[in-house]
């Protein structure tokens, strides 16, 4: 006796035919714009204290992978100040749009996000002085 077993994506994140991949890329992007509000408040501590244990300075270079929101982002831009440079990338269009606009409404020139994979970077090598990666 065989039984077959169908996973359902999550409400909200796609159709049934799409890549599990694409569905969590399109879950991510319809609840961006919530995200900060309604997301688990644990996400911005571990930012701050990944930021921290990191030793990230003045001056750094830092890419946030996974970036959402800017979690990690947003302390660390804060800690390398204005010499510094800190690039979020995000598979989700939906948070790297809703965090691009949080990042100039903060003011931050030494930020940016990309709409990029982690599996295939843009960036050259040792472009950074610390690569960071938080899910929780």
């Amino acid at each position: 006796m065989t039984s077959k077993h169908h996973s359902r994506p999550a409400p909200g994140a796609g159709s049934q035919s799409e890549h599990p991949r694409q569905q969590l890329t399109t879950l991510y992007t319809r609840v961006a714009s919530a995200y900060v509000e309604q997301g688990p408040p644990r996400f911005a501590y571990a930012g701050r204290r990944l930021v921290e244990i990191a030793c990230v300075g003045v001056g750094d270079t830092v890419l946030d992978i996974g970036t959402g929101r800017g979690a990690v982002l947003f302390p660390a831009a804060e800690r390398a100040g204005r010499s510094g440079r800190v690039v979020g990338i995000d598979v989700a269009l939906g948070m790297v749009e809703h965090t691009r606009a949080a990042i100039s409404e903060k003011g931050l020139p030494q930020a940016d996000v990309h709409l990029m994979d982690a599996e295939n970077l843009l960036f050259p090598d040792e472009s950074f002085t610390h690569v960071l990666c938080s899910d929780r």
